[in-house]
């Protein structure tokens, strides 16, 4: 039943603050130093499929949130160390939707911190930073098994030194079908096709908003986490509590 939080345990480390003492040389640095980072999706222009917003505190706690509104919390991370995923009970059902459930919160997690690292990889392959309170646009590439993706990529430099990144994909490039090797363990044109579908479509959009805001001290110790699946499959009632059975955060975990 707690299986699908499994791999997400180093994916959730990205919530866990960075040096905020180093220097912001690249967007990845950028992103592990930020309070507050925002990212957007969507499959065509004008069209919004999904939204997220990760809050760093200054003691080492995470908060993601998701949606529209941003007021649905999807992840939380106390102290740096423990991670818990916020799986809304099924309406009906027992085991089978209750796993159902967390894979969906598994995949839209995974969404958000793929497009954020995509995003991240994109920019640190263009030119240098616009300077604070510029913009620039510029064409921009990544691989994928078979070939590139194309992009055209617009950077703001924010004037209060935070970092707008908007992305739209302006094509595909699959390299030529290699020659069939009677020995392969699998198809070379059915792996191509299985990972061509797994794209985004050409016309899809990102963005992604970095924000240069300080950090808060740290969540409320208050807030319920009331049926939210753990990484120690033990109950928690509140994020104080899980503090608590952490004995505190530390120095380290603010790191």
């Amino acid at each position: 039943m707690r299986l699908f939080v499994l791999p997400l345990l180093a994916a959730a480390a990205s919530l866990a603050p960075g040096a905020a003492a180093a220097p912001a040389t690249s967007v990845e640095t950028m992103i592990e130093q930020a309070a507050v980072v925002e990212v957007r999706w969507g499959a065509a222009e004008g069209k919004e499929d999904m939204r997220a917003r990760m809050q760093r505190y200054a003691n080492g706690d995470g908060l993601m949130l998701h949606g529209p509104d941003l007021k649905t919390p999807l992840m939380a991370l106390v102290c740096g160390r423990a991670a818990l995923f916020n799986v809304p009970a099924p309406a009906r059902g027992g085991v089978p939707e209750r796993q159902a459930a967390g894979a969906h919160v598994a995949d839209r997690y995974l969404a958000v911190m793929g497009v954020q690292a995509q995003l991240a990889e994109l920019a640190d392959r263009a030119p240098p930073l616009p300077a604070p309170g510029a913009r620039t646009e510029t064409a921009a590439s990544r691989a994928w098994a078979y070939g590139q993706e194309r992009f055209r990529l617009k950077l703001q430099h924010l004037p209060d030194g935070g970092l707008r990144l908007h992305a739209v994909k302006t094509g595909t490039v699959t390299n030529a079908a290699a020659q069939a090797d009677p020995h392969a363990e699998f198809s070379t044109e059915a792996d191509r096709a299985s990972n061509l579908q797994a794209l985004a479509p050409v016309g899809s959009w990102s963005e992604l908003v970095i924000s240069a805001q300080a950090r808060q001290p740290a969540l409320d110790a208050a807030m319920s986490v009331a049926g939210w699946e753990s990484m120690d499959h033990r109950s928690h009632a509140t994020i104080g509590e899980v503090r608590t059975q952490l004995g505190g955060c530390s120095e380290a975990d603010a790191r």
